[in-house]
């Protein structure tokens, strides 16, 4: 009875240690994720070293991978002068049979939280194509403002 009792305390206590290990790796995996989006929106020094990593986005339609969002010069929005802008890098996939077009955005606020405008472009795929992408940011980004990479969106037509 007591040898049955200790092989059972120990199997808890065996779960209970993988399950802790388990709980810190994906806190581990969370945290890092909130780093590193408050580093890109932050504009932290990373985006001036090469470029901060975006995560891949999947449909069944389409794949945008390798994507990179970096610091670039732009002019100001009185066009008297430069500023910083962000360029977005990337590759897309047409997975389909069909011509597609996506529209890629990622808003752009203020530091009053008001919307400025967007990093934004458009990329067009003939049926199982692939492509490299790059866009630009239209003007400078305005001084304290920031990129919302939680707003990232994809729009899609199929043609």
């Amino acid at each position: 009875m007591l040898l049955k009792f200790n092989a059972t305390l120990l199997s808890v206590g065996i779960f209970l240690l993988s399950g802790c290990a388990e709980l810190n790796s994906g806190l581990a995996q969370v945290n890092s994720a909130l780093g590193s989006i408050n580093g890109s929106l932050s504009g932290n020094s990373a985006l001036s070293m090469g470029g901060k990593s975006i995560p891949d986005k999947q449909t069944a339609v389409y794949i945008l991978k390798n994507m990179k969002i970096s610091e670039t010069s732009a002019f100001n929005s009185e066009g008297t002068g430069y500023g910083k802008g962000r360029r977005l890098t990337g590759e897309a996939y047409n997975k389909t049979g069909k011509l597609i077009r996506l529209t890629v955005s990622i808003p752009i606020y203020d530091k009053g939280g008001f919307r400025e405008g967007a990093l934004w472009g458009e990329i067009t795929l003939s049926p199982k194509e692939k492509k490299r992408f790059e866009f630009e940011t239209h003007t400078a980004i305005p001084e304290g403002g920031k990129l919302d990479l939680n707003k990232f969106e994809v729009s899609r037509e199929t043609f």
